[in-house]
C-alpha cells in the first residue's frame, strides 16, 4: 500500500466511518471491508487486509498499554492519598 497523504486519509476516514457506523464491535470487519473497497484499485487484496489487521492489532495494544498504565497510576494515586489520610 503506497504511504501517500490521500492514502492516509482515507484510511483515517474509514476508521472514523467504522466507529460512528457500528455494525461490529470496535469496528472490527467493518473497518476492513471499507478498507478493501476504498483501496481496490490501489494495492492487493490480501496486502490491503494485512495492513488493516495490523493496524488495529497495534492500536488495539497501544490502547490496552496505556489504558493499564492509566489504571496503575490512578490506583496509585488512592493508595498515597489513604496513606496521607492514615497519618493525619
Amino acid at each position: 500500500l503506497p504511504a501517500t497523504l490521500h492514502n492516509a486519509a482515507l484510511a483515517q476516514i474509514t476508521q472514523d466511518l467504522s466507529t460512528a457506523l457500528p455494525f461490529s464491535p470496535g469496528g472490527i470487519g467493518t473497518a476492513q471491508a471499507l478498507l478493501l473497497y476504498l483501496f481496490r484499485d490501489v494495492a492487493s487484496k490480501t496486502g490491503t487486509l494485512a495492513f488493516s489487521v495490523g493496524m488495529q492489532t497495534m492500536l488495539l495494544a497501544v490502547n490496552l498499554a496505556l489504558g493499564t498504565l492509566a489504571a496503575l497510576a490512578l490506583g496509585w494515586r488512592r493508595h498515597l492519598a489513604r496513606l496521607q489520610e492514615a497519618e493525619a
